[in-house]
């Protein structure tokens, strides 16, 4: 009799660990992030220009290094790391990667699909004047 009673709380036993077993592979790639994962606007500052950038919350690098005059960062396939300038520095760097500008700030969007490490050097030369060059000339 035990055995008759028994086989209906198996097959919930059984069902209950294949559903907790979806669940666990579910949540175990949901959360893959690299090393320096920014969930919010993040402040760094160059020391060399005392002048503050904004990595953008949700950014997701293998590692980012914050030196005197430059960042270099290392980005893998699936990964984008967002960096804004509020002085509208233009963002040159190593890996052919274009810098945008609004009225606001300059915006520069790394992302690949293979791993690249991106030196980045802020350049004071301002999009600003880009703009005000750009504005002069359409007057004309």
């Amino acid at each position: 009799m035990f055995y008759l009673n028994s086989k209906p709380k198996l097959k919930l036993l059984f069902g209950s660990l294949i559903v907790l077993s979806f669940l666990f592979l579910g949540l175990n790639n949901a959360s893959a992030v690299g090393n320096a994962y920014f969930p919010q606007d993040t402040t760094i500052n160059l020391s060399g220009s005392g002048t503050n950038y904004t990595v953008v919350g949700g950014s997701d690098a293998d590692s980012v290094v914050v030196n005197t005059n430059n960042f270099v960062v290392t980005i893998s396939s699936g990964q984008t790391f967002t960096i804004t300038s509020a002085n509208k520095y233009q963002f040159t760097n190593n890996q052919g990667f274009s810098s945008t500008c609004n009225s606001s700030k300059s915006t520069l969007v790394l992302t690949s699909s293979v791993t690249k490490v991106v030196t980045l050097h802020p350049t004071p030369i301002s999009f600003s004047v880009h703009l005000a060059v750009a504005a002069a000339v359409a007057a004309e």
